[in-house]
């Protein structure tokens, strides 16, 4: 259920789909990511306090925004019912290609390669996006398929659906993403 439609629904119903809705986390995940997100926080105090003359809190504030984008994004992904994924998987898969392809354009040439695209305030590294992007994308593949999965065909269009992303992280190169 998308937000538009739940706001025209009783204040009963709404309350019913919260509870549903928060029955269904992993509580012991979050808690987990929650952890190690803490521990990484304090380690990057830790270890930065004195990077930055004049402004202790540099890195963790950096850090922090990026906590907070994380936690956006976790949101974000929450609310999308993964049906409605599967069947955006030929639009997420192109998304995938002309986000890797942006590289080749768009990003300064660092000893040798081009992962990053310089947009401001921060960099971006379409390959990492690519990755989460590729893997919506095959699932969505290989749950359209999933009775037929033990026919070579369908494999092989799923080694071939793999290829094209890996050949342009190669093309890059962008090694530490491969």
């Amino acid at each position: 259920m998308d937000y538009a439609s739940s706001r025209s629904l009783p204040r009963e119903r709404q309350g019913a789909d919260l509870v549903a809705f928060v029955r269904r986390l992993d509580l012991l995940l979050l808690g987990a990511v929650a952890a190690i997100v803490a521990y990484g926080l304090w380690g990057v105090a830790g270890i930065t306090r004195y990077d930055v003359e004049g402004d202790e809190g540099y890195f963790v504030t950096r850090q922090l925004i990026a906590i907070a984008l994380g936690f956006a994004g976790l949101l974000v992904a929450l609310a999308i019912d993964p049906d409605r994924l599967r069947r955006a998987q030929r639009l997420i898969y192109g998304s995938t290609i002309v986000l890797m392809l942006l590289v080749f354009p768009f990003a300064q040439e660092t000893r040798g390669s081009r992962r990053w695209i310089d947009l401001g305030p921060f960099q971006f590294q379409p390959s990492e996006f690519g990755k989460v992007l590729f893997v919506l994308a095959l699932a969505g593949f290989l749950a359209d398929r999933a009775r037929r999965l033990h026919q070579s065909w369908v494999v092989l269009q799923a080694v071939a659906l793999g290829a094209i992303p890996i050949l342009l992280v190669f093309r890059q190169p962008d090694l530490g993403t491969a």
